[in-house]
């Protein structure tokens, strides 16, 4: 079982993402006698994912406009919808 565990950090203001398995332990007799739980940092790929799953929205908003300001409005319905890594959106024209 591979499961993937968002862990705050707000201490120093980071996100950090854990993927940890659980494997169990058996003796010779083949019974269970413990769990052995390593656990992988993941927090580069998962914020990779979704910064790419952001910039795919955005190219494909781009792709529908059909003139600036209909740019502009998709752009930013594309990049709000990730708040996580766009805190702060500001749209000149």
């Amino acid at each position: 079982m591979n499961l993937v565990q968002a862990v705050p950090r707000i201490h120093i203001g980071l996100e950090t993402f854990f993927s940890w398995y659980m494997i169990p332990v058996f003796d010779e007799h083949n019974t269970v006698q413990g769990i052995y739980i390593p656990n992988f940092d993941c927090t580069n790929t998962i914020i990779a994912e979704r910064r790419m799953r952001t910039l795919r929205e955005l190219s494909h908003h781009m792709i529908m406009s059909s003139d600036i300001d209909d740019f502009l409005a998709q752009s930013v319905s594309a990049l709000s919808a990730n708040e996580t890594d766009v805190p702060l959106l500001v749209v000149y024209k």
